[in-house]
């Protein structure tokens, strides 16, 4: 409003001064200082309504941000669920005798599919990669790289080159071979006695559901699909719908 009065002003004395051009020099110098003055008040009120207009605009970004990591945060949590889910439905399913193969097969370290160079450890998994095992992102509450929440990170990420081999952390059987917006191409195994290994933003799987794979058998390639900054295996372990630290259970060197 005041900027729309100082224009009228400056525009009422603009006219009066076409009409009336006989006035003195002293009257002219301070009719023109009030024509200074009112084009000043004009510009700061123009100034003054495109800061508010950019303010607005800021705001409503932020507020679509925030309500985008909300949304990416809630979906990471349901496939995790959904990965549970299924392991859960496995397990109901398995009988206590497959479930002790599984087990003894596990304990006699029965390597198989890929002849990769892997050696138990004292939980009787191998590593999911060969070595060196450099761990870029371990199990703890961090920032996302992508989206900036802080949440915890259920896993280790491994970081390797592109088309690495990956294997089966124990004998098991695979129950989820998919792709999603978070995880990219990722597999999961359930391996008896609770237990589930995940791997995520695989270039590409080689595995189906319901396959039965054996300790050391590669599963996967390493990529960087999905939610990643990088080529690297994101590895999670679960038992009985626990998020468990791998660097704990895994031979990692």
């Amino acid at each position: 409003m005041a900027g729309t009065n100082a224009a009228a002003v400056l525009l009422w004395t603009s006219v009066a001064l076409a009409r009336w051009p006989r006035v003195s020099a002293a009257s002219s110098r301070e009719i023109q200082q009030t024509l200074n003055g009112l084009r000043q008040q004009a510009q700061l009120a123009a100034q003054r309504q495109e800061a508010d207009g950019l303010l607005l605009e800021l705001a409503a970004e932020g507020e679509a941000l925030s309500d985008e990591f909300l949304a990416n945060a809630q979906q990471e949590a349901a496939l995790r669920q959904e990965i549970l889910d299924a392991q859960a439905a496995y397990e109901a399913a398995l009988s206590a005798e497959e479930a002790a193969r599984l087990a003894q097969q596990n304990q006699n370290n029965v390597a198989g599919g890929s002849g990769a160079a892997v050696t138990p450890g004292t939980s009787g998994f191998v590593a999911p990669v060969d070595g060196p095992h450099v761990i870029t992102s371990s199990f703890s509450v961090r920032e996302h790289p992508l989206f900036g929440y802080t949440k915890m990170h259920p896993a280790i990420d491994l970081t390797k080159n592109q088309g690495w081999p990956i294997y089966a952390i124990a004998a098991g059987t695979v129950t989820t071979a998919a792709y999603s917006e978070a995880n990219g191409y990722y597999v999961s195994l359930a391996h008896g006695s609770g237990y589930t290994s995940i791997y995520c933003h695989m270039t590409k799987y080689i595995v189906s559901v319901g396959d039965s794979v054996s300790q050391g058998q590669v599963i996967g390639y390493v990529g960087s699909t999905g939610w990643s900054t990088g080529p690297h295996l994101h590895f999670e372990l679960h038992q009985n719908g626990t998020a468990l630290n791998p660097a704990e259970y895994l031979p990692l060197s």
